[in-house]
């Protein structure tokens, strides 16, 4: 099988280029950074490249010829979305229009999984569904839900969508919340800085899984979901940002001073976000394999690990 994954270098392509390499597909890299080991397989093709570029995209996909294109390439973290809002339109907008305008002009059109985001609903007390109102509050949300509709541009494409909500794991950056979290209660437990933790609200409730699941869920709706449907990738189960600091200096058998830095506050952050699954579980049999408990313990081992690996040598 023949995969073609844009953005396949960022966290999670990462991870989904290594689940497809495990059971022996063929995949086709673009992205604009290049891959971050040299430890993939002979069956992993990269190519450095922007989406942006119509014409790379169209050259690549016409050489390739894909079964399958998982489209994740996009300007992610909603504080470089209000910095560059014009660079976050093109690549999540013109991009996707570019990745699926080649697609559809194949002989043999490919599945498409389009992942979109859970940031795009309006805010809501009550669990959120598929037909739940968009209203999208940040540049990095608004892009994503023009991006859903270019789908509508190619109508004998085969794409799906996926809105994933909050999602973590190894090799996330700082920019995210828990491992933010997680680099500085490991940081630490190595004596490396002193005992204060540093953060925005943690009163806020959000929706976790891990990127472990979230990858199943990818590949289970390629396989199985139904072309122009959207479907939500989430645990349903809403956590405080409050009790995750909480067990994560639990784990690291550490305590810290809480400090709140309002610079990392954002005025249109909403108290509670949780979505439904259930249409993603009914259409693939998916549920999560990871706990909450998995997750932020494999978040503090990472950062762990990397402190260690940074911390200079003794002789």
């Amino acid at each position: 099988m023949r995969v073609f994954v844009t953005g396949g270098t960022g966290f999670v392509g990462q991870h989904l280029c290594a689940s497809l390499l495990r059971d022996g597909a063929e995949v086709y890299v673009l992205s604009a950074n290049p891959p971050p080991s040299s430890d993939m397989n002979e069956n992993y093709h990269f190519v450095l490249g922007d989406i942006c570029d119509e014409k790379t995209v169209e050259d690549l996909l016409n050489s390739v010829k894909p079964d399958q294109a998982y489209h994740l390439a996009a300007i992610s973290a909603v504080p470089v979305s209000w910095q560059k809002p014009r660079a976050t339109f093109d690549l999540n907008v013109w991009g996707t229009f570019n990745v699926l305008r080649a697609c559809s002009r194949l002989a043999a059109c490919p599945r498409v999984l389009n992942v979109s985001t859970g940031a795009v609903y309006a805010p809501s007390g009550e669990l959120l569904t598929e037909s739940s109102p968009l209203m999208p509050t940040n540049p990095y949300a608004a892009s994503k839900a023009m991006a859903e509709l270019v789908r509508f541009q190619f109508p004998d494409l085969p794409v799906i969508t996926t809105r994933a909500f909050n999602h973590s794991g190894a090799g996330q950056t700082t920019a995210f919340v828990l491992p933010a979290l997680a680099k500085q209660v490991a940081d630490i437990e190595s004596g490396a800085v002193p005992a204060v933790v540093s953060s925005g609200a943690l009163d806020v409730e959000r929706d976790f899984l891990h990127v472990a699941d979230v990858i199943a869920a990818y590949r289970l709706l390629m396989d199985s979901g139904k072309p122009g449907e959207v479907y939500n990738v989430s645990s349903g189960e809403p956590r405080k940002l409050s009790g995750a600091l909480t067990k994560l200096l639990a784990f690291a058998g550490v305590t810290a001073e809480i400090r709140v830095d309002s610079t990392r506050i954002r005025w249109e952050q909403v108290a509670k976000i949780a979505a439904s699954s259930g249409k993603l579980r009914r259409h693939t049999g998916w549920k999560p394999a990871k706990s909450w408990d998995d997750l932020l313990r494999d978040l503090l081992q990472y950062w762990r690990q990397q402190g260690a690996a940074s911390a200079p040598s003794r002789a």
